[in-house]
């Protein structure tokens, strides 16, 4: 009987071992592009982005209607 308790903690451990692991890999991939965004879109984003309508069709302009309409 007692072995049956020690495979069962083993199969506990390795299990958490895996959920963290999957938890490090998946923050550390949201920081990377989070990183990436900020570090080279940031300079991009000035008030008149955040405020104006797009133009042409949504090339050009800001992204305030998109922003807006997501809330809604």
């Amino acid at each position: 009987m007692e072995k049956v308790n020690s495979s069962v903690y083993i199969e506990e451990k390795v299990a958490k071992a895996f959920l963290w692991i999957s938890v490090i890999v998946t923050i550390g991939a949201l920081m990377a592009v989070i990183f990436h965004i900020l570090q080279n879109g940031l300079m991009h984003i000035n008030w008149a982005f955040l405020t104006e309508h797009p133009k042409q069709m949504g090339k050009e302009g800001g992204s305030s209607p998109p922003s807006l309409a997501q809330y809604i």
